[in-house]
């Protein structure tokens, strides 16, 4: 299977070796349930540009955990909030300012949490609350 890869010709972006996909939150839970995700399955994390930001309509993660929900009760998705940058050293989320300017964070920093109703109810049992960042280094993953 060939890996996909952004590359550079004459400072003009080409994708090689795939095509770039977009999903709908209903398309995402789907395909994840098609492909065997185990209905006990606790923590996915969702390495996409802004999917922790809310706009016009709520984050895509809390979306997301939402229609996952339907079949993973304790299901919670992790989302970011800003852009992710994905090198072989290391993966940051980069966040821009009122007057534009950069600044980069690591994963935990920007990390927004949502929990499906069922998970919810548990947060009296050690779990931390919906929808706040969380220091996600003290906790064991099971990364998507």
């Amino acid at each position: 299977m060939p890996r996909n890869r952004q590359h550079y010709d004459r400072e003009a972006e080409h994708w090689v070796g795939g095509v770039f996909k977009a999903f709908t939150t209903e398309q995402m839970a789907g395909d994840l349930r098609e492909e065997g995700l185990p209905l006990n399955f606790i923590d996915v994390h969702v390495l996409a540009c802004g999917g922790g930001y809310a706009g016009a309509l709520s984050p895509w993660v809390e979306r997301f955990c939402t229609k996952l929900s339907r079949t993973h009760v304790f299901v919670e998705v992790t989302g970011y909030q800003g852009f992710v940058h994905i090198s072989s050293g290391s993966i940051r989320v980069e966040d821009r300012n009122e007057r534009g300017a950069r600044s980069f964070y690591s994963l935990e920093e920007k990390a927004v949490v949502y929990r499906s109703g069922y998970a919810e109810m548990t947060a009296g049992r050690g779990r931390s609350s919906f929808a706040r960042p969380i220091n996600t280094r003290d906790r064991s993953h099971h990364n998507m």
